[in-house]
């Protein structure tokens, strides 16, 4: 944040970005579930809203991040779609938060996300016919299960096991040598070990 000391003595806010900021938000082409995509423009843009303490200020911020979303192929539609949302908000809306829900009966359905999954919610909702007919599946669902994206397998998951570094330490550290910064990395014991 910016804050700045205006003619008539008032302080005004407006967003700081740092020159090394390479505003590489998520792109819309990563294997992330739908609504995770439409809340990266609502949210940024809740943010501009929050920060700039002058309309002009946020309206010229709000059309570059369009700018670097579009770039980023997020469909100009979907991202103006989004920021309109934002727009009829007002400061005080926003600053204030939005009240959470509380008191959900529903539960939850976790599953590893992939884009070659159909509409999981649809999918419940048109066969809650088949976990009524138990009286029992009724009392543990009394609502629609609310579905629940985990990530899935990564890069990092790929080529470093968690049992690595059990197996290491099960042969016996060599004390080490140089200090390290203790969060237990696998390559870095090997490093100071070596």
């Amino acid at each position: 944040v910016m804050v700045k000391l205006s003619g008539d003595g008032l302080l005004t806010t407006d967003l700081f970005e740092k020159p090394c900021d390479s505003k590489s938000y998520l792109h819309f082409e990563s294997d992330h579930p739908e609504h995770t995509k439409r809340a990266v423009p609502y949210g940024l843009g809740l943010r501009l809203k929050r920060i700039c303490s002058d309309d002009n200020n946020y309206r010229r911020h709000r059309d570059k991040l369009k700018d670097r979303l579009v770039n980023r192929n997020y469909p100009v539609s979907m991202v103006e779609r989004e920021l309109r949302k934002v727009d009829r908000l007002s400061r005080e809306q926003v600053l204030n938060g939005v009240p959470v829900k509380r008191g959900r009966d529903r539960v939850p359905m976790a599953l590893t996300f992939s884009r070659f999954l159909p509409n999981m919610s649809a999918l419940l909702k048109k066969n809650r016919h088949l976990l009524n007919r138990s009286e029992r599946m009724r009392n543990v669902f009394p609502a629609d299960s609310m579905v629940a994206y985990k990530r899935g397998r990564n890069l990092k998951d790929l080529l470093v096991h968690r049992k690595t570094r059990t197996a290491l330490a099960s042969k016996g550290e060599a004390e080490r040598r140089v200090e390290s910064c203790d969060k237990g990395c696998v390559i870095c014991r090997r490093m100071y070990d070596a």
